[in-house]
């Protein structure tokens, strides 16, 4: 589920609870059903369109049996498929409010929402290992739980990476490794511990999701989390994506100089 710009999840909630009253009204009473069915399709469509862009509940209206039921507008032998529709919208509607619900379970999780690029995994420390409360404070965040959250399209980015045998295939693999056990034993998209100052989570793609480009697929993550009035920062060290973050009102960042450097490998026991 996505907001669309300059939408708050109140407002997309406000809208689903007044668009489904209506439909639930039109289901309970059923005088005068054609008539009020293609009104509720009309009076609900600028509620369930304004505010989420996914899913598109005002093209949903159109769909199923809708242009059936324009042909047939009053045919007693179709009153089962109109009671049937009725129901498949206020379905839908249903299901877009436990999503958004998600959502806002998804916007209220504590911390400054560090969104990392690829590059960051591969060439920084691990997330472990850096210093989250002094990076914050670096940025005028003093006091704030670091909540890092990885793109899925950076996961598969590292999958294709890793599949060689190049100094950049070798941090692919570690990179991945260590997600794999940082988040062993929790669910798909669900938040774990890493330090005493950081949480460590994978954000996943809605169903059906579309993937652009890798760089706007970060940068879209760092901007949902914008849009619910979460304090978000997008970690890299690449210049282009600093740019394009900035473009899209987002605040990039780096690690500082000090914590850029890696921890030197440690000797096995006995060495």
């Amino acid at each position: 589920m996505r907001l669309k710009p300059g939408y708050t999840l109140d407002i997309a909630d406000k809208d689903l609870a007044a668009a489904l009253g209506k439909w639930r009204n039109l289901h309970d009473n059923q005088d005068q059903l054609w008539i009020r069915y293609f009104r509720t399709v009309t009076d609900t469509h600028n509620l369930l369109s304004q505010s989420l862009t996914d899913p598109d509940l005002g093209a949903g209206l159109y769909d199923g049996h809708y242009w059936q039921l324009t042909g047939t507008a009053g045919s007693p032998l179709m009153h089962g498929t109109l009671v049937r529709e009725v129901r498949r919208q206020i379905a839908a509607i249903e299901r877009a409010q436990e999503e958004l619900k998600q959502l806002r379970l998804y916007a209220e999780r504590p911390g400054v929402a560090i969104v990392y690029d690829t590059n960051a995994l591969n060439h920084w420390p691990r997330p472990d290992e850096v210093k989250w409360t002094e990076v914050l404070r670096e940025q005028g965040l003093e006091g704030k739980l670091a909540r890092l959250v990885i793109p899925l399209v950076v996961i598969d980015e590292l999958d294709l990476q890793k599949g060689g045998t190049n100094p950049l295939s070798e941090k692919a693999t570690k990179a991945i490794r260590y997600l794999e056990k940082s988040l062993s034993g929790t669910g798909p998209g669900q938040s774990v511990g890493v330090r005493g100052d950081a949480t460590l989570e994978v954000r996943m793609d809605p169903p059906g999701h579309r993937r652009g480009a890798p760089d706007m697929e970060i940068l879209m993550c760092a901007a949902e989390l914008d849009q619910l009035g979460v304090q978000t920062r997008v970690l890299s060290n690449d210049f282009g994506l600093h740019l394009r973050a900035r473009s899209m009102s987002l605040v990039p960042m780096r690690l500082p100089a000090a914590q850029q450097r890696k921890a030197p490998p440690q000797p096995a026991p006995g060495a």
